[in-house]
């Protein structure tokens, strides 16, 4: 099981109090969720990724931690309604880890743009995966010239979008874009291997609507969170840090602590991601 990359600072905001629940909107390979429950904590743990909940379902975990999790397959977009389903109104705090787990990343679905050959698919949710939701290939095949910049622009603050959006437009005339193989050629050959990743980035947010999911769960989260209670969201890049710190200005959130990760880790998205935890004071 990964450890997540603030664990340790995420524990440390936890009043462990008899009763304290928490909800872990992304559940992933269950890091936190696991070491809030050992804390003696109740947590409802949310994740849209089928294979993500029945990995952990096939976890090893003593009885008595599995007892305090109750485990839902959706949509952090709708963790208010979640909530009231499964009785986890008025709850003591609600945490957010944005990234994307190693499990997904490893996967057939051209999330990570160093596995050359896998489609470019990047649907994270298993229901719109089944319901023929669009892939990232249908945006690189049908989007024109100003939409795909405008993509790239917004969500990847890639430099030069509309040079690389005239150059997609350009070479699937005559080939078709399908694989991380044949996207990341033509964004080198355009702009140079260093911006790859933002066009990834930008893509997986334009396929799975992340920036309004991530506003629609923010605001469930404080429907559904207690006086003084707080909210602990880990974002991994500027984009999405901007639209949290946006909102957290507008709905008058108290901040309590900001976390940058290390130059010390490993993994560039570890040393990119920032822990913000807001207090809801009304």
């Amino acid at each position: 099981m990964h450890t997540p990359v603030f664990l340790d600072k995420v524990l440390a905001h936890v009043d462990s109090n008899r009763d304290t629940r928490y909800i872990d909107c992304t559940l992933g390979q269950g890091g936190h969720t696991i070491a809030l429950a050992k804390m003696g904590l109740h947590v409802l743990a949310i994740d849209a990724d089928h294979e993500q909940v029945e990995l952990f379902r096939r976890q090893r975990i003593s009885e008595k931690v599995r007892r305090r999790i109750t485990i839902v397959e959706g949509n952090f977009r709708d963790v208010a309604q979640i909530a009231h389903t499964h009785h986890f109104e008025n709850c003591d705090g609600i945490l957010f880890d944005l990234g994307l787990s190693m499990i997904q990343l490893e996967r057939e679905e051209g999330f990570s743009y160093r596995h050359q050959h896998q489609p470019l698919n990047m649907i994270i949710e298993t229901v719109a995966k089944q319901g023929g939701a669009t892939r990232a290939a249908d945006v690189v095949a049908q989007y024109d010239s100003a939409e795909l910049t405008a993509v790239f622009e917004k969500w990847g603050e890639v430099p030069d979008a509309s040079r690389l959006a005239h150059s997609i437009v350009t070479k699937r005339t005559k080939d078709p874009i399908l694989t991380v193989g044949d996207l990341a050629r033509v964004v080198q050959e355009t702009l140079g291997e260093r911006h790859i990743p933002k066009v990834f980035q930008a893509l997986r947010i334009e396929v799975n609507s992340e920036l309004s999911n991530i506003q629609r769960g923010l605001e469930g989260a404080c429907e559904v969170l207690k006086p003084n209670g707080i909210i602990q969201i880990i974002s991994f890049h500027s984009v999405e840090d901007r639209v949290i710190k946006m909102w957290a200005k507008h709905k008058g959130l108290t901040p309590i602590a900001k976390y940058v990760g290390s130059r010390e880790k490993r993994a560039s998205f570890e040393r990119s991601a920032v822990l913000r935890i807001l207090q809801k004071t009304l």
